[in-house]
């Protein structure tokens, strides 16, 4: 099924709410039993709405974050305190990689505590303007997906050794790690390497060989709030994310967000490697129905 989610990290109060329940086609799609069994939706509600959002609306519910620690810390939310109320975590959004500083690391943890508690991971992948401008923009995304997913080094490595590759080819996989740390030298993957082939029990390596059971959101820096991707650009992202969902083991759905309204909608979920939209500004008024609405009409068996 399409996911279609929505960002609600400007929701205020109650008039939010009031103003997507009183639209006028939200009886016509959303208590339509046909639309919600032909796509999974759902809104991410600022934390201290959660209880008044599953009360009104007929949405499943998110977090727009969770915590990445492993104990009870003062004001922190752990995945392990929302998992009977959301269904779904937005992790890795690039508000939070830019302007709180979030590493890599801090986000594997928190897609590794959300898995432990039952919470389906949203994990945000996304380039700013300079990144898309360069020649290897296609290999920063793949390095912020792969560091930022449990054990994800250990599983890049485990492809290779796979493909009997006696060393990691240091051009496919490099600068891997959080806040620009690396170990990129061939000497060190290539004791890695020998180290996973050799050394490590059967059960780590069939821990590495597991599915995990999470949704890629690409949304680039540079349209969030502006101007989308063109499909183009869309596209060819998708297409490596899938490769690369596929090399590690991530089983999922590439969903898109940036700049998603009700007139962009339908040409994106087109796209074929695309499976889904998170929506910002559109998914707070009526927009979002017509949204539903849309992906109801164009859904279509995924694999």
């Amino acid at each position: 099924k399409f996911l279609i989610g929505g960002n609600w990290k400007n929701c205020k109060d109650f008039t939010t709410f009031q103003h997507l329940i009183l639209s006028k086609n939200y009886d016509k799609v959303v208590k339509n039993a046909k639309t919600l069994a032909k796509i999974d939706v759902f809104v991410a509600v600022p934390n201290i709405w959660i209880g008044d959002a599953e009360k009104l609306l007929e949405f499943s519910l998110g977090i727009q974050d969770i915590s990445a620690c492993d104990e009870t810390v003062t004001g922190e939310v752990l995945a392990d305190m929302v998992r009977d109320k959301v269904s779904y975590a937005i992790i890795g959004h690039s508000e939070r990689r830019t302007v709180l500083g979030e590493s890599n690391e801090m986000i594997q943890k928190k897609v590794k505590y959300a898995l432990s508690s039952g919470i389906r991971p949203i994990l945000c992948i996304g380039e700013n303007i300079q990144q898309r401008q360069s020649d290897n923009f296609l290999h920063f995304l793949k390095n912020q997906l792969i560091s930022s997913i449990p054990m994800g080094v250990e599983r890049a490595l485990l492809h290779q050794i796979n493909k009997n590759i006696d060393s990691v080819n240091e051009s496919e996989i490099t600068d891997i790690g959080s806040n620009s740390e690396n170990i990129c030298l061939s000497e060190d993957y290539q004791i890695l390497s020998e180290v996973l082939n050799t050394h490590l029990s059967d059960s780590y390596l069939d821990t590495m060989e597991m599915h995990l059971e999470l949704d890629i959101a690409y949304e680039p820096l540079w349209a969030i709030g502006k101007e989308s991707a063109t499909l183009e650009q869309i596209e060819m992202v998708a297409q490596n994310i899938e490769e690369w969902m596929l090399k590690y083991n991530i089983r999922g759905r590439i969903i898109y967000g940036g700049a998603v309204t009700d007139e962009n909608a339908e040409k994106i979920l087109r796209i074929k490697n695309i499976n889904g939209l998170l929506i910002g500004g559109a998914s707070l008024d009526e927009r979002f129905i017509n949204i539903l609405e849309i992906a109801r009409t164009n859904s279509r068996d995924l694999k």
